[in-house]
């Protein structure tokens, strides 16, 4: 072959390969790329508005796709590449058939399923030799916008996981009532349009419900099925055409029940309030409560909830460790939940006056948790109830004066306040909540007191305590002086609770520190094998007056970062990966590495660490 035949053999070879391999630009023999993109219907709760159909529940179409695929591993590959808002994302090694079906089910999966990916507006695809290949997206967001917007996302998920994922004394009901529960009161129901007269697009995600508190039944739908795979639980979107709306069927036991999120957080909602009408209810037992409807997945049959003692009550059930609480509104009693057997804690019977000696039928006492104590309402304060001692006690009662009739109809505790909506009436408008809603400051107080400073033999130390959620000092107090003498061979500095010395190998403590008088002490070593202990840095040294305990002291061992009483050639290893960024340090081995002064381990601390080292 001469050199031009060559060069034109080459330059065809090229091509071809770049077809073979750019499959969405070049067509080959029996590809087929589509770029019409489609888009997935936004709608919200048809009891206030309308909006056009959504064609199709999700489940069915992730039972398609689970038949190709390992779902789990097929979501995590769409959520990973699609992060950076990539023009398409490649899918062949799932080798899934191209067919409409197929197309309909994907395209379902990352609508419906996949509440992560709430930055994709519509979907296209490409095919190969007869396989769905790539996944093309347009997008609401840039990929800077989306990244921001996907960490308050998942701290928002966060919060409402707390003490539930992960937690596994808690029964898959119990989880999916409390994250039912919890979505209520977080989210409320989008109401107020934008300028050009549509919802705002995160009403229609999950985003709109983690970040926003604000949605429509699509976002509070895709809220919930998100946060329920998180705790191992299956679910997926379910809706109706004729109804405008949108839900979840959720697997328990492997059996399907309806919940919707949405119809028990009614509109307009008072602060609190929580219905549990539409929780793991059959087709039957929904239909009642008003999905009158016959275009959605009637699956679900089991009724074993359909009646379940839940729908008594009206507000938000609350975990404190392993412990749930609930308010029984037929029974007036709040009551708990541990280990599945249900006991009465205190009642909370009262009445709310309807004006003229007439009373509303009904409890309309509500609860939450505050971090240490659970709050409820009556008609006229706010009490808080001590699980502990069992003991309730009134911290707020608004003013009542204010109208005829008032009395509390909402409780929400955020950030450090308690606030509550009184009005003459449990039916709100809009505007009932902004222009009747009290509140007041509402701490809880740590057990542990945060040292300050230290006390010595010549000073006494001073003492606080902080609130638990914003850190705001509470109570302050002294700590009294104490008899111990610090040893020659160490220094202390009671301001930081710490000893520093340059004793290596020190096996007894009395060789840094004595007490004399009541003043006492309990040492826990930094090092302790075959029954030798040594006292390096990290050593816990505990300051008693009498039985009172006062505060701990913590050694520092001028080059020993590893605590075992010694700065040796694993000291100097150490120091160099601090140095040189691969490792992050403690503050204890910041102090190790430098002595009295915490600035940091750079080059010069490392090279001191190694000429330590080298005299040890």
């Amino acid at each position: 072959m001469s050199p031009k035949s060559k060069k034109i053999f080459s330059l065809i070879l090229a091509v071809v390969l770049l077809c073979f391999n750019s499959q969405i630009v070049f067509a080959v023999t029996d590809e087929t790329v589509l770029y019409n993109f489609e888009y997935p219907v936004e709608y919200p709760n048809s009891d206030i508005f309308s909006y056009p159909d959504l064609k199709e529940s999700a489940g069915p179409n992730v039972e398609t796709l689970e038949t190709m695929v390992d779902i789990d591993e097929f979501r995590e590959h769409l959520i990973k590449n699609f992060a950076s808002c990539p023009t398409y994302v490649n899918i062949t090694s799932f080798k899934i058939p191209n067919t409409t079906e197929n197309w309909n089910a994907l395209k379902s999966f990352i609508w419906y399923e996949t509440p992560e990916l709430f930055q994709i507006k519509g979907l296209g695809y490409g095919t190969s030799n007869g396989y769905l290949t790539s996944v093309y997206a347009s997008y609401h967001y840039t990929a800077d916008q989306y990244s921001t917007m996907f960490v308050e996302f998942t701290e928002g998920a966060n919060k409402l996981l707390e003490g539930i994922k992960g937690n596994t004394n808690l029964t898959d009901v119990e989880k999916a009532l409390l994250l039912h529960d919890r979505i209520a009161v977080w989210c409320e129901y989008t109401t107020t349009k934008t300028t050009s007269g549509s919802y705002p697009r995160e009403s229609y995600n999950a985003y709109g419900v983690f970040a926003k508190k604000d949605a429509v039944c699509m976002g509070y739908a895709l809220a919930y099925d998100y946060l329920l795979k998180e705790v191992g639980i299956d679910s997926y979107y379910c809706s109706s055409s004729s109804l405008n709306h949108a839900w979840n069927i959720v697997y328990i036991n492997g059996i399907k029940y309806h919940v919707d999120v949405t119809w028990d957080d009614p509109v307009y909602d008072r602060s609190g309030r929580v219905n549990h009408t539409n929780f793991l209810r059959s087709t039957a037992g929904i239909t009642e409560s008003g999905h009158s409807a016959t275009d959605y997945d009637s699956s679900p049959a089991d009724t074993t909830y359909d009646s379940y003692y839940w729908q008594n009550s009206d507000t938000a059930f609350q975990l404190v460790g392993d412990d749930i609480y609930y308010i029984d509104s037929s029974t007036e009693k709040l009551n708990k939940i541990s280990n599945g057997v249900t006991t009465t804690c205190i009642s909370v019977h009262d009445n709310w006056s309807a004006g003229n000696g007439y009373y509303y039928v009904g409890n309309f006492s509500l609860l939450t948790y505050d971090g240490e104590n659970l709050l409820f309402t009556l008609s006229d304060a706010i009490y808080q109830y001590d699980i502990e001692s069992g003991v309730s006690t009134c911290v707020f009662e608004p003013d009542l004066t204010a109208g005829s009739n008032f009395s509390i109809y909402g409780l929400k505790y955020e950030n450090c306040k308690i606030s509550c909506e009184v009005y003459s009436t449990p039916v709100f408008a809009s505007t009932t909540k902004a222009e009747n809603t009290q509140t007041k400051e509402h701490h809880v107080t740590s057990d542990y007191w945060v040292i300050d400073k230290g006390s010595s033999s010549t000073e006494e130390g001073t003492k606080h305590r902080e609130c638990i959620h914003c850190a705001k000092t509470l109570e302050t107090g002294i700590l009294p002086k104490v008899s111990i003498a610090i040893k020659s061979i160490a220094t202390a500095n009671f301001t930081s609770q710490l000893i520093f010395t340059n004793e290596f190998n020190c096996d007894d403590i009395n060789d840094l520190i004595t007490t004399s008088g009541t003043t006492s002490i309990a040492v826990s070593p930094s090092y302790d094998v075959s029954s030798n202990e040594l006292y390096g840095t990290g050593t816990s040294v505990a300051i008693y007056n009498g039985e009172e305990y006062i505060y701990d002291l913590t050694v520092i061992v001028k080059g020993d970062l590893n605590g075992d009483s010694v700065c040796d050639v694993l000291d100097a290893s150490q120091t160099e990966k601090y140095a040189t960024g691969t490792e992050t340090p403690t503050e204890n081995e910041i102090y190790a590495a430098n002595g009295e002064v915490a600035d940091g381990i750079d080059a010069n601390t490392y090279q001191s660490v190694v000429n330590t080292a080298l005299s040890a």
